[in-house]
């Protein structure tokens, strides 16, 4: 029984024009009835706008049937920019930067936690990525229902015909210490290791992020493409601990609404 060594579940993966809105109540029942304290954190905005479109109905209303069944957190994803001359070249099918405020001020109505992200590094102007922050972080002034936000890097993919922008690590960094200065209403910023390799989340630590993430690498390989993840084994807690205190801080571990483990 795995049980006592698991705090969360997280479940995300597209839109599948097959899966209702009652096989995700389901599989989030079954949880909550076999392991009544894990904390199941699921599907992004744009998932929750397309179930609701399916059925016929609201996203509030999906939102209210999902918590109902168990949902307690909404999963990071979909934001990518909010400027729409960018979005209607990158990802012109998914949902709308406007829908997806609306959907995370939906779920944080509902008491329902969530992250933000920026998927930045492909055609965007340092305005747009400024303009995407500061309307995150006036939608936090509103709920104060995000958790954490994540810089994420755009992955260029093969015949996707969108190319990577020529950035540096110290160029990443900066995106890092950027977030962490103009958002001064998340209490935190998150690295994700899978994405970025172990040296530069350390170095992500020296410059605004205090949460690191994505540390299991087994699925990295079809996840990201990142040359040092791509084939590492999972990442012990040891190699955890040695990291952040490496970079002088002091390591928690933490639950999936951010209490310390011992008070999740």
């Amino acid at each position: 029984d795995a049980a006592p060594f698991i705090q969360e579940v997280r479940i995300t993966g597209g839109v599948n024009p097959d899966l209702s809105l009652n096989y995700f109540c389901g599989i989030f029942s079954m949880i909550k009835e076999k392991y009544p304290k894990i904390h199941i954190e699921a599907l992004a905005p744009t998932e929750i706008d397309f179930i609701a479109r399916r059925e016929g109905i609201s996203t509030k209303e999906a939102l209210t049937a999902l918590k109902e069944a168990g949902l307690g957190s909404l999963a990071a994803g979909g934001a990518e920019i909010a400027s729409w001359r960018v979005r209607k070249k990158i990802c012109p099918r998914k949902s709308s930067f406007d829908k997806w405020l609306e959907v995370s001020r939906q779920a944080h109505g509902l008491g329902i936690m969530s992250n933000a992200s920026i998927l930045y590094g492909h055609i965007e102007t340092i305005e747009e990525r400024v303009e995407h922050i500061l309307k995150i972080r006036d939608l936090q002034d509103e709920t104060r229902g995000f958790n954490a936000f994540i810089p994420l890097k755009y992955l260029e993919l093969e015949g996707s015909g969108i190319k990577s922008s020529i950035s540096t690590r110290e160029d990443d960094l900066r995106m890092f210490a950027v977030s962490r200065l103009l958002l001064d209403n998340f209490k935190h910023i998150k690295a994700l290791l899978l994405f970025n390799g172990s040296e530069f989340t350390r170095r992500a630590l020296d410059c605004g992020a205090n949460d690191i993430g994505g540390t299991v690498y087994e699925q990295s390989k079809g996840v990201a493409r990142s040359v040092e993840t791509a084939t590492k084994p999972a990442l012990q807690k040891s190699d955890m601990i040695a990291m952040i205190t490496g970079a002088g801080k002091e390591p928690v571990e933490r639950g999936a609404l951010y209490a310390p483990k011992e008070e999740a």
